[in-house]
């Protein structure tokens, strides 16, 4: 008898941060490792991963890591999952490149094995399918875990597009039929665009767009596009060549990653019209220049040109500069001020309208194509706020799936499967926010982000003592200083009460034998708190430091 536990680590009610966790019984399968990033109201936080304590904890047990392409939210918290964990990396061809790099960076040595679009497997004599879906990336694919009672199938990010031409991009409807017909246990689903009706294809095309953009311009075109979308990139590439328009690209990291799908014999576009860095020069007219990053970067990097502060590029008034990059998650504020920067330099921005052109994830009838496909007994809609996934468990419900077979979870809630039943999905498990500050964890609790709110709404005082480092006699201070407190000269009365009880409260623990640096500190900046508090209604971050020397006079 198989017992069964399938939880998400992230993902759950947020975009971004995903990481599944599927356990047969000893066996754990760990499905992305990805990143999300902050709201501005996170002060100095590059992004944030997932709660890892659960899998490394339990790391002998992890037996494989699939990332079904390489977008950020998907594996950019792959160093730090790898630094714990030995299990191989399963992913298609360019992720794996991706993925070898960006673990070799961090000086990390994992097994990452590139897969074919449509694989079986055998994970400690577990069977496992891939099987190849269409999205942005190549090589997307699903996977089909074997149990005794059905598979169990994750979906990532896909659509349902029966015109592509380029078969790394490519689906085979047989194929996933074929697994729904072996029997589905339970099928996880994206839900982002579960309120969407209709089929996202062909929405999420842009070539139109283009064309007629490109037909209009009489000048240079900037277009702005996130590099991680090969499909959409590929799109405005071949737009350009049907137009026999010259290509610059700003971002060499995109360059290389065309490369790398050339190497792959993925995609190749036409050298003749690449703009060499030699060749560039910012008059160059009738040519497009393609601004390219991932997440945030590419808002920052697009402002830094509408700034003038770019050593290449410089926006002109006659360029027509086209957005093809949606919003990403939490971004809204760096688009606005990206937007703005633009439009003070007399530029317009001809953006692709969100409602009009999708982004590649299903819409509502790519859902229930899947429901049909794999007739699952039990459905768990994943990625995407607690609206998405109650909209797609509503889906799921007028396909005829049962009320209870249909299980929408929380981040860390466990439902458990014994004998192919749901017996239990009451158990939790702790989750917190693990922000990341450039490669650095910051406190899981938060203390470091606290600190830095309070240091911008309220101020800090620093004050500094010197002792004898064995009768704690004062020998220098206290030493005060205030940033964002209050005026020194309107209050040198409070502020030098402060020092007073600073050194009170040292004079008190040594009198009373209870003197510890670090205890003293903590008592001082107690009572500093509660006296600024009342006296002039606010309390700032508080930082007492306390040096002991060592003096000739000792003994």
């Amino acid at each position: 008898m198989e017992k069964i536990q399938v939880f998400g680590l992230g993902g759950f009610d947020e975009n971004g941060k995903n990481m599944l966790v599927i356990e047969i019984n000893d066996d754990i399968f760990i499905v992305e490792a990805g990143i999300k990033y902050p709201e501005k109201n996170n002060l100095g936080v590059k992004f944030l991963i997932p709660d890892m304590k659960y899998i490394i904890e339990n790391k002998k047990r992890v037996k494989a890591v699939f990332v079904t392409h390489a977008h950020d939210d998907l594996c950019l918290a792959l160093p730090y999952l790898m630094k714990e964990v030995k299990a191989p990396i399963y992913t298609g061809a360019l992720s794996a490149e991706i993925i070898k790099n960006l673990l070799r960076d961090e000086q990390i040595d994992a097994k990452v094995i590139a897969l074919k679009k449509s694989e079986t497997l055998y994970i400690n004599k577990r069977e496992v399918k891939t099987f190849g879906l269409t999205h942005s990336f190549p090589n997307n694919y699903g996977i089909a875990i074997k149990t005794t009672k059905g598979y169990i199938v994750y979906l990532g990010e896909h659509v349902i597009d029966y015109d592509i031409n380029f078969p790394e991009f490519s689906c085979d409807i047989n194929e996933l039929s074929s697994i729904g017909k072996q029997g589905v246990l339970m099928l996880f689903t994206e839900s982002v665009y579960a309120d969407k009706a209709g089929h996202t294809t062909p929405k999420h095309r842009i070539a139109d767009f283009l064309e007629t953009r490109l037909l209009e311009a009489k000048n240079r075109v900037v277009i702005i596009a996130h590099s991680q979308s090969l499909f959409r990139l590929i799109e405005i590439l071949e737009t350009c060549r049907f137009f026999n328009k010259k290509v610059y690209f700003k971002n060499k990291q995109t360059f290389e990653l065309l490369k790398m799908m050339e190497r792959l014999n993925y995609y190749r576009f036409d050298k003749k019209l690449i703009v060499t860095e030699a060749e560039y020069d910012n008059t160059l007219d009738n040519i497009v220049v393609l601004v390219t990053d991932d997440g945030k970067a590419l808002y920052k990097a697009v402002q830094k040109i509408a700034v003038k502060e770019d050593s290449k590029i410089q926006f002109r008034e006659t360029d027509t500069i086209i957005m093809c990059a949606p919003t990403i998650a939490n971004a809204e504020s760096e688009v606005s001020s990206m937007m703005n920067e633009i439009y003070k330099e007399g530029n317009i921005v001809e953006s692709i309208n969100s409602k009009v052109v999708l982004s590649m994830h299903p819409s509502q009838e790519d859902l229930k194509m899947m429901i049909y496909l794999f007739k699952p007994k039990y459905y768990i809609p994943m990625k995407g706020e607690y609206r998405h996934l109650i909209r797609n468990a509503e889906l799921a419900y007028s396909m005829g799936l049962d009320d209870e077979n249909i299980i929408v979870l929380d981040n860390g809630q466990i439902a458990e499967f014994s004998n192919g039943e749901l017996v239990d999905k009451s158990q939790f498990i702790e989750l917190e926010d693990v922000k990341i500050d450039g490669l650095d964890t910051l406190e899981e609790g938060g203390v470091v982000l606290r600190d830095r709110e309070i240091l911008s709404r309220k101020g800090v005082i620093i004050l500094g003592v010197a002792l004898d480092s064995k009768t704690k006699k004062v020998l220098n201070g206290p030493d005060i200083q205030t940033r964002g407190l209050v005026y020194l000269k309107e209050s040198k009365a409070v502020i030098d009460q402060t020092g007073v009880i600073m050194l009170e409260t040292i004079k008190e623990l040594v009198a009373g034998g209870q003197y510890d640096n670090f205890e003293a500190r903590g008592e001082i900046k107690d009572k500093i708190g509660k006296f600024l508090q009342k006296e002039i209604g606010k309390k700032p971050m508080i930082v007492p430091i306390i040096i002991e020397l060592n003096t000739k006079n000792n003994g």
